[in-house]
């Protein structure tokens, strides 16, 4: 089925294709072929792209450009609204069709969106950056960060799909596993141990049950006590060996047989009644004691080890407080040396724009700034601005689009272009390929700068980004000198 998809995906963006010609000629004359209502009559082929296209309406939107070709209420076309579409009513008598008239050349006209929408529809469509070329809408697959449809996520989108149409038994027995695994990953021990408790849990641990159900061991039984079935519950809490262990432990624990269910179920009833704290994590131990008690059961196995209940649960205690220790080493000591900013200045007769922003996730807000220096390191000029965006990412390619119209405005000739966002200046020199969100943006660059070669974009890291990273955060908090470029403020200039 994601395969199949694939070739949906194909129709849709490939409309003068031979194939795609002779199959509108025949289903979809006048119409697009997302809105064609199944039919009978359809060739086996058509059937099964309309099944792809059905999967795919469910995450394909538009992503706005000019917004030329968008309906406001019927189409898809906000990313960071549940159903990408707008809830509020059409208001009696609008004249108001398409997203192009939600427009004022290139941002969008903020009186009248409050007029037409609620307050968290305003907030989301200002998240869009709108292109300053007014280039083509677009369909987007919204699952994938370029927007363009990828099998492997397909398939797992088909999978989730599958679990959310299970029975609501089923749904919570799935939700009751997912608290399970994010309980297990998240302990604070080693990343063997964790892996342990996993395969315990799934029951894959090479017990002498699992191996003679896979032929691969002749007898099922405990080869310490005895028992008819070693099974991973009998390792951990049933052989009178392993019961000694536990009443020798911390924990005084002495499991009954009566009643008991599976590994998994224990640990997620007993495991979930310890709590962590900063010092000392009992469900951590817990899981140490359990991984002591299988490799105590090995020991004997392959190596006739002969130590006692309390000698391994002294052993299990002191490789576990070593370990607490160890992860409670103070990290300075680890660190790097500190840095300080090596700003390096162009060469002759060529200019330098350091380009940042400061991002705010919980209001969508973004400060972002350029700053130009020339190669003696003195400001010649710089430019800020409050903008909405949706992500940092989107914010860190805005003020890439700020520092390039400069460059456009003053007929720079021999640039050089630097960010601390690594993402965007791969983007912007074709090395990856452009994200959905930021896909105008880049185009904007771009066109920007295409009659100037001797433009560059370099990454950078943080540390020599800083006067940028300065102008940015001050203007997201709204206290950046208007003339920081003229008059220097003594924070700014300290950072020269």
């Amino acid at each position: 089925m994601a395969l199949l998809v694939k070739q949906a995906w194909r129709l849709l963006h490939n409309p003068e294709a031979k194939w795609v010609q002779i199959l509108k000629g025949i289903y979809f004359p006048f119409s697009n072929p997302m809105s064609v209502p199944k039919c009978k009559q359809g060739s086996w082929a058509w059937s099964s792209l309309q099944e792809g296209l059905s999967f795919l309406s469910q995450d394909i939107r538009w992503n706005i450009g000019n917004g030329n070709g968008v309906m406001i209420w019927e189409d898809k076309w906000i990313p960071t609204l549940p159903s990408f579409k707008i809830s509020s009513p059409r208001p009696m008598g609008s004249n108001f069709y398409l997203v192009k008239q939600l427009i004022n050349e290139s941002s969008w006209n903020i009186t009248l969106l409050q007029t037409l929408f609620s307050e968290e529809e305003v907030k989301a469509i200002c998240q869009i950056p709108l292109s300053f070329h007014h280039c083509a809408d677009s369909l987007v697959w919204h699952p994938s960060k370029n927007g363009d449809y990828i099998v492997k996520l397909g398939y797992h989108r088909l999978m989730q799909n599958k679990r959310q149409n299970q029975a609501a038994s089923s749904s919570r027995q799935e939700e009751g596993n997912e608290t399970i695994w994010s309980n297990i990953w998240s302990l604070k021990t080693l990343p063997k141990i964790r892996n342990f408790i996993w395969k315990a849990c799934h029951n894959v641990v090479p017990s002498n049950e699992n191996l003679a159900r896979r032929r691969h061991s002749n007898t099922a039984g405990c080869l310490r006590c005895g028992d008819n079935t070693e099974s991973i519950e009998h390792i951990i809490f049933f052989c009178p060996f392993s019961q000694a262990i536990w009443r020798a432990s911390t924990f005084h624990y002495s499991p009954a047989l009566m009643g008991f269910g599976s590994f998994a179920s224990w640990w997620q009833e007993v495991g979930s009644l310890f709590k962590d704290d900063d010092s000392f994590s009992s469900q951590s131990l817990l899981a140490w004691t359990v991984w002591g008690i299988w490799k105590a059961r090995n020991a004997w196995i392959f190596e006739r080890s002969c130590d006692s209940p309390v000698h391994v649960w002294n052993a299990i205690f002191k490789d576990f407080t070593e370990y607490q220790q160890l992860q409670n080493v103070s990290l300075d000591s680890l660190s790097c040396p500190s840095h300080t900013s090596s700003w390096a200045p162009p060469p002759p007769n060529f200019l330098k724009i350091n380009c940042d922003a400061s991002f705010s996730n919980s209001r969508k807000y973004a400060g972002i700034a350029a700053v130009v220096r020339n190669s003696n390191g003195i400001v010649v000029d710089g430019i800020n601005a409050q903008v909405h965006a949706s992500s940092a990412h989107v914010a860190e390619c805005l003020a890439l689009r700020l520092g390039s119209t400069l460059i456009e405005q003053h007929d720079w000739q021999q640039v050089i272009v630097e960010s601390d966002c690594k993402h965007a200046i791969d983007m912007i020199n074709g090395r990856t390929s452009d994200t959905w969100e930021a896909k105008v943006i880049v185009s904007d660059i771009r066109s920007l700068i295409a009659n100037e070669p001797n433009v560059t974009f370099s990454f950078v890291s943080r540390l020599n980004n800083q006067v940028a990273d300065w102008v940015a955060r001050t203007t997201l908090r709204g206290v950046c000198p208007p003339q920081w470029t003229q008059l220097i403020p003594y924070d700014l200039y300290h950072l020269m």
